[in-house]
């Protein structure tokens, strides 16, 4: 006798080589085009600013949670810019 399958195995979908998919599949393809956006902001960023790319790759991990943290403290200024 075969038992039938169960609502919760038939939703889950199949990825490579016949594998079930893992619940946290979701949140590490958030976490990972979160991460490449980012990555490509700082290659744009290092067209015209290499040193602030350069920073800004040394200063936010990526993981879990993404955490700006640099070398050392920084000031910011950041007024706004008018146009006259």
């Amino acid at each position: 006798m075969r038992w039938p399958r169960s609502p919760m195995r038939s939703r889950q979908a199949s990825a490579r080589a016949g594998k079930l998919r893992k619940a946290g599949d979701k949140r590490k393809n958030v976490r990972d085009a979160f991460r490449n956006a980012v990555n490509r902001a700082i290659k744009q960023i290092e067209k015209w600013d290499k040193p602030l790319a350069e920073h800004l790759k040394a200063s936010i991990k990526h993981g879990n949670e993404v955490v700006y943290r640099p070398g050392m403290p920084i000031a910011w200024d950041v007024r706004s810019i008018v146009n006259a």
